[in-house]
């Protein structure tokens, strides 16, 4: 959650509705950690926010968050997502026969050093599997997720993100 908070401040400025939450065990969440499971109180929240009305839902997820996100695409009719850095697979979550039935529009980031180049990898076998709307930007470095909030990338990764959310 407070890696996404600046962000969504920045969102919530331009009368841009936004919602941040810790998975359960994580930050200041309760109870025990699922990593499998995570998928669970994401989709949670977006029950949460569909039931206030909100037209457009978009679900933007860093790197185990990314995985949930695309699982719960899958499951939801989403405006968009956007996945950064995220693993096809993580500790029981498996994404990797989901991407092709995401509807909506889709944004996969990634640094091209990132774990060794492994994630941009996987953003090319997302944009593969995926339908349109979709695309992928690659920034420099080795950032992680919401380590491209800080750093060189910061400024355009922000922009970014509140292009695709805008367009």
């Amino acid at each position: 959650q407070t890696a996404w908070r600046d962000f969504a401040m920045e969102l919530a400025a331009q009368g841009i509705a936004t919602l941040t939450f810790d998975f359960r065990g994580y930050g200041d969440s309760v109870g025990p950690s699922h990593l499998a499971h995570i998928d669970i109180d994401l989709e949670t929240a977006v029950r949460f926010i569909r039931s206030r009305d909100y037209p457009l839902i978009y679900v933007y997820g860093a790197s185990m968050g990314g995985t949930a996100t695309m699982i719960v695409a899958a499951r939801q009719e989403l405006a968009g997502i956007v996945v950064v850095s995220a693993p096809p697979s993580f500790r029981g979550l498996d994404a990797t026969e989901v991407v092709a039935e995401i509807g909506g529009a889709k944004l996969f980031i990634a640094s091209v050093g990132d774990a060794g180049g492994a994630y941009a990898d996987a953003i090319e076998s997302y944009m593969r599997q995926a339908q349109e709307p979709k695309e992928s930007v690659l920034f420099d470095g080795t950032a992680h997720g919401t380590q491209l909030f800080d750093g060189a990338n910061s400024a355009q990764f922000r922009e970014t993100l509140l292009d695709f959310l805008k367009r």
